[in-house]
């Protein structure tokens, strides 16, 4: 039979109009006589042996491979425009009929990490042979972390081939930071992170009952930051770590994440909270618990743990906030700053950023920020004062409730004028002022009388541990005028002082004066750790140390205090020479004469330092002061006054202890300069007379 010469409609393939339609019927079967027409070739091939073999076979070969013999169902769907009634096999899942084009790959990820192995494996390249090689191939996984490589001690070491002569002398200059001690991988906080890491075995996003039940995530140190907004399970490595705990719980970004901010932030002075860190500093300062009462903290004096509370809080109960202290606060980088120049502090102890006008007004103030200088555009168009003093309000039932009062010096002097001339019965006489002092005036210098100087009458050297130049006679409010016998060199009291009382006047011996004119001589204070204090305190036999500033605070300082007390202060007890707080440091810059202008080597013992100390607290305000216009330790002197003077509470004061009653006398406009510098043109006038040089 010859296959050629067959009727294309034979064959069960149409391409008629009705075909085209997607409407019509169309069959998913083709021709059930297809298979019979190739059984009837056979037989009438094998009958009718005369026939053209060839052409049969070619036929039949055509027709076979035209048309297979086997057929199914189509899986897919035909929703496509055009359908075609066709005999071809399309045995993919296309939905386009077309055996040539495979159908489209799958999009979806399959939930299996692919698995790392080594390049050396069985099989070559890291592949196992199916499931039976499986867990060799699980054994051949690389861990990829650095703790991996620490337990099993492989590194990778890298040799740097040095020929010539000057790349060995230019390796000699470099300095080894190798380490000198084996690694210690379990204190190491990176290899600890990744070690977590890999027990994870990858990020979670939800959290574990396990989770919810703890109290709070550990950290790297094993406790971790709570997070009082309960925004983030753990706030270990967060920047909002560095604020402070109001600020967080109330969603608002803390002053203290930025550069140069002090605690406590502004926000929770202006709100008169208590300044909680989120994270624990390393070091604390004096708690405002210990301030109030002004009793010695055991954060400074007996170097306590910062992670607990003070043994004074502990005893009686109250709440321990306390900020960072010597070294506390690790100082960050920033890109604005001009690192070429000095960052000074605000030397009014400035606690708000709006002045204390637009504060109490309710009105927006120009500064933004507390770098912002003074005065703000309202301050500067009504010519009023631009202070940043606390508001404090009068209670409504008062009867003036609608007015306030703000605490500045000038309101303060004048509310002391008014009570004190009101009870003198008399008005301010022109030229009076009124001060605050603990000393009489008025004041008398380069007074060697026997027993007459008031500051080394009781055995001191009447400078570090003397008891009248820290307390003085007590803090009182007194009217001055300027002195008749003296001049602009001395006040005379007018009423309101300790003359009243029959208190005679305050007078200096020449050594105690000189002592404080060579601290004003000093150029520039260089300051290091007061090594008597450390070398008093040690036991006999005990071996030296390095003396780093820590190793002070394992000195006992309640013994200085307790003294102080009592009137019994001994020649090792040295306070600040600034405030009433020990001093830590002094001054250890060389100078070419003594005293008294008697030049002197600068290899003698008696050559290092003027003979100021300091505190910790006004040693790291001098030490920002350092490279300004005026003198460091004047702008201190002042900024200690000022803040006296606009009667800042103690609990947000800088200086909690105040100020020493003889601070003043440091000034370079003071009255022992004044004094000094009128001795000097008297004897440029006598004949024969050598002035000092006071340059």
């Amino acid at each position: 039979m010859n296959l050629m010469s067959m009727d294309p409609c034979a064959l069960g393939v149409e391409f008629s109009g009705p075909a085209l339609d997607s409407d019509a019927a169309t069959s998913s079967l083709p021709p059930p006589g297809l298979d019979m027409l190739f059984d009837e070739g056979e037989d009438d091939h094998g009958d009718d042996g005369g026939g053209n073999d060839d052409d049969d076979d070619e036929a039949f070969e055509h027709a076979r491979m035209q048309a297979p013999a086997s057929y199914d169902f189509r899986p897919s769907a035909r929703d496509g425009e055009r359908v075609f009634i066709t005999t071809w096999q399309d045995a993919d899942q296309s939905g386009d009929y077309d055996p040539r084009f495979e159908g489209k790959q799958s999009n979806r990820r399959e939930g299996k990490r692919p698995i790392l192995t080594r390049r050396d494996s069985p099989n070559g390249d890291g592949d196992g042979d199916g499931y039976v090689q499986g867990r060799e191939r699980h054994s051949n996984r690389v861990r990829l972390s650095m703790l991996a490589a620490r337990q099993k001690g492989e590194s990778m070491v890298v040799s740097l081939p040095m020929s010539s002569n000057a790349v060995k002398t230019l390796a000699s200059t470099i300095p080894d930071n190798w380490p000198g001690e084996t690694w210690n991988f379990l204190s190491d906080e990176y290899v600890e992170g990744q070690a977590r890491g890999l027990s994870r075995g990858g990020r979670r996003t939800r959290r574990t009952q396990c989770e919810k039940d703890a109290p709070y995530p550990w950290g790297l140190d094993g406790v971790g930051v709570p997070d009082p907004f309960e925004k983030e399970p753990d706030l270990t490595g967060h920047p909002a770590a560095r604020g402070c705990v109001e600020c967080r719980r109330y969603g608002d970004i803390c002053p203290l994440l930025s550069e140069g901010s002090s605690w406590p932030c502004h926000l929770c002075a202006e709100n008169n909270v208590h300044c909680e860190l989120l994270t624990p500093p390393v070091v604390r300062a004096t708690c405002e618990s210990c301030k109030v009462q002004k009793r010695p903290c055991s954060y400074v004096h007996d170097r306590s743990d910062p992670t607990q509370p003070c043994s004074h809080c502990v005893h009686s109960g109250s709440h321990c906030v306390a900020g960072p202290g010597f070294e506390g606060i690790r100082e960050r980088i920033d890109i604005d700053r001009d690192y070429t120049k000095p960052r000074l502090p605000d030397p009014q102890g400035r606690k708000y950023i709006s002045c204390a006008s637009c504060r109490l007004q309710n009105k927006k103030c120009s500064l933004k920020k507390k770098e912002d200088v003074p005065p703000c555009d309202g301050c500067l168009a009504y010519n009023t004062s631009c202070t940043f003093d606390r508001v404090q309000r009068i209670p409504a039932k008062s009867d003036r409730h609608h007015q306030s009062v703000i605490r500045s010096p000038a309101a303060t002097n004048s509310t002391r004028t008014s009570h004190i001339a009101s009870a003198a019965g008399e008005v301010m006489p022109p030229g009076a002022q009124m001060i605050n002092t603990s000393l009489c005036h008025p004041l008398v210098f380069m007074e060697d009388e026997l027993g007459r100087c008031n500051w080394c009458f009781d055995g001191s050297d009447g400078l570090h541990n003397s008891k009248f130049g820290i307390l003085g006679h007590g803090w009182e409010d007194v009217m001055v005028k300027p002195s008749a016998e003296y001049g602009d060199r001395a006040f005379d009291e007018v009423c309101g002082g300790h003359a009243a009382q029959g208190v005679p006047k305050s007078a200096m011996c020449s050594e105690c004066s000189m002592k404080r004119v060579q601290i004003i001589r000093c150029e520039e204070h260089e300051m290091q750790v007061l090594t008597e204090l450390y070398k008093s305190s040690q036991q006999p036999g005990q071996e030296e140390e390095a003396l780093t500033p820590e190793s002070l605070y394992s000195i006992d300082f309640a013994g200085p205090y307790q003294r102080l007390e009592e009137g019994t202060l001994e020649l090792t007890d040295r306070f600040c020479d600034l405030c009433p707080s020990l001093a830590m440091f002094k001054c250890c810059t060389i100078q070419d004469s003594d005293a008294w202008g008697t030049p002197i080597s600068c290899e003698l013992p008696e050559a290092e330092g003027c003979g100021l100390v300091l505190c910790e607290d006004c040693k790291i305000c001098h030490d920002h002061l350092v490279g300004s216009e005026d003198s460091a330790l004047d702008e201190l002197i002042k900024a200690i006054l000022q803040e006296r003077e606009a009667g800042v509470p103690e609990q947000d004061a800088m200086w909690h202890m105040g100020i020493r009653a003889d601070a003043e006398l440091l000034l370079t406009d003071g009255f022992l300069i004044r004094h000094m510098i009128h001795m000097m043109a008297a004897d440029e006038e006598e004949e024969g007379g050598e002035a000092m040089d006071m340059d």
